[in-house]
């Protein structure tokens, strides 16, 4: 089942406070390694969601060698915090049921 618009909101403010910002009709991590549209973030769940961008940060953590110094941290932390706000609405939506 694709997110809902209220899961959809609470995605887009928890990213804001992180750091996340709007342009052009997508959701930009901080350092814009990586951007969310703002008409639809995900086609599955929020555990599909979360299950693909812990995939992509133990992918980022493997292949270390392949970004700079600069990039590596920023890249890690970009996709972080997009899976630990995940991970939160997950526990959030858990603790509602």
């Amino acid at each position: 089942m694709p997110l809902t618009a209220i899961q959809i909101n609470w995605l887009f403010e928890d990213l804001e406070k992180l750091g996340w910002q709007r342009r052009d009709g997508f959701l930009f991590a901080p350092y814009d390694s990586m951007f969310l549209s703002l008409l639809g973030p995900w086609e599955g769940d929020l555990v599909d969601f979360h299950s693909r961008m812990t995939g992509r940060l133990e992918r980022i953590h493997q292949q270390r060698a392949t970004f700079s110094e600069i990039q590596f941290p920023q890249i890690v932390s970009d996709v972080t915090g997009l899976v630990q706000v995940l991970q939160q609405l997950i526990l959030n939506e858990a603790e509602a049921t």
